[in-house]
C-alpha cells in the first residue's frame, strides 16, 4: 500500500511520563523496603535462585537422592530463576535413572512493605505478580500420570549415572579463581 511506504514505524510520536528520571530523586528515595521473613525450605525441597550454580544444585539433589534416600525431590523457582529450574531438572533426569516428573506452573502475588525514612509519611505496600514453577521429581512411579504436567522418565540411553567426582570442585592452578 502506498500510504504505508513513507511511514517510519520506529519513530512514532508517543509521549510517556516516566516517574523516575535519571539523576533526579524519586518519591521512593524517601522509603526503605522492609525485608520479608523467609520461610525455611521443606525437607526434600530445592529452591532455585537466579544466581545459584546448577552444579551446586545437582550436588544437593544427589545428596537428597543418595545419602538421604529420598524418593521425591521438589524443585521450586520464581521469576527469572524458572529457566534455571528447568535446566536443573533436565540435568537431573539425565544423571539419575527412572525419574518421573510432574510440573506445576502459575502465578503468585508478592507484597513488599516500605517504611518511610522521613517523619510524617505512611508505610507503603506494593504488590506484584510473579510466575512460579514447582517440579516434582520422583524415583517411584507414584505421580499422577493423567496430570497435564506429567512427564515419564527419559530413555535409558540418555542417562549417565551421577558420579560425585563429576561435580567436585577442581583445582584450576595457582592464581585462578572461580567466578
Amino acid at each position: 500500500n502506498a500510504e504505508y511506504m513513507g511511514r517510519n514505524w520506529h519513530s512514532t510520536q508517543q509521549t510517556t511520563d516516566y516517574s523516575v528520571r535519571v539523576g533526579q530523586p524519586s518519591e521512593m528515595d524517601k522509603y526503605r523496603r522492609i525485608p520479608r521473613a523467609k520461610e525455611p525450605a521443606a525437607e526434600g525441597e530445592i529452591r532455585i535462585t537466579a544466581t545459584g550454580r546448577i552444579g551446586s544444585y545437582v550436588t544437593y539433589a544427589a545428596k537428597l537422592f543418595n545419602e538421604d534416600k529420598r524418593t521425591n525431590v521438589l524443585v521450586k523457582a520464581t521469576g527469572t530463576a524458572i529457566a534455571r529450574a528447568v535446566t536443573l531438572t533436565e540435568v537431573l533426569k539425565r544423571r539419575f535413572s527412572n525419574l518421573h516428573q510432574l510440573t506445576k506452573c502459575g502465578t503468585t502475588t508478592i507484597t513488599d512493605m516500605y517504611e518511610p525514612l522521613e517523619e510524617g509519611l505512611d508505610q507503603v505496600e506494593h504488590s506484584r505478580t510473579v510466575s512460579f514453577i514447582e517440579i516434582t521429581l520422583s524415583k517411584e512411579d507414584n505421580l499422577d500420570k493423567t496430570d497435564v504436567g506429567y512427564q515419564g522418565p527419559v530413555d535409558q540411553s540418555l542417562v549417565k549415572d551421577y558420579q560425585a567426582e563429576d561435580f567436585a570442585p577442581r583445582f584450576r592452578g595457582p592464581g585462578s579463581q572461580r567466578r
